[in-house]
């Protein structure tokens, strides 16, 4: 799906389910399966508007506790620009349990993901990603369109 194709279908959108579901569309054709928009601060995750997941996934990082110790949503904090999860678990100030939610996530088939923040007043974070659920590899190419989308 073009860009020009997503903006116009979109318009015809009336829920974010709709919306949602167009997106996970569209991000197929770069080798994503799975959607999120989450909206978070500094104390953690605030809502979850759209989610398209495994089914276990929601409850395994709940259950783990991953909502405090995400070291996804700890880049967002800092980060202006779309990055690669990937590359977040290599960086050396990842703690333990940044590292263990990679792991928790990963087994509950979310991981390989792509995040692009949205900062809002007063510390509120609207984070979009995108990732896969099985072995299969992304084209991290395609990150730019997935941006546009």
């Amino acid at each position: 799906m073009t860009i020009d194709e997503f903006l116009t279908l979109s318009a015809a959108c009336t829920s974010i389910d709709e919306l949602g579901t167009l997106f996970v569309n569209a991000i197929g054709t770069a080798g994503y399966q799975n959607a999120s928009f989450v909206r978070v601060d500094r104390e953690g995750i605030v809502a979850v508007p759209f989610l398209v997941a495994p089914q276990p996934f929601l409850e395994a990082y709940l259950d783990s506790g991953c909502h405090r110790d995400d070291a996804v949503v700890t880049k967002a904090h800092r980060a202006s620009e779309p990055f690669f999860w990937d590359d977040v678990a290599r960086e050396r100030n990842v703690s333990d349990g940044g590292l263990r939610t990679f792991s928790i996530c990963r087994e509950a088939g979310v991981h390989s993901g792509l995040s692009i923040p949205f900062h809002g007043p007063g510390g509120a974070i609207d984070l979009v990603g995108v990732s896969l659920r099985d072995e299969q590899k992304a084209d991290r190419g395609a990150a730019g369109k997935i941006v546009a989308l």
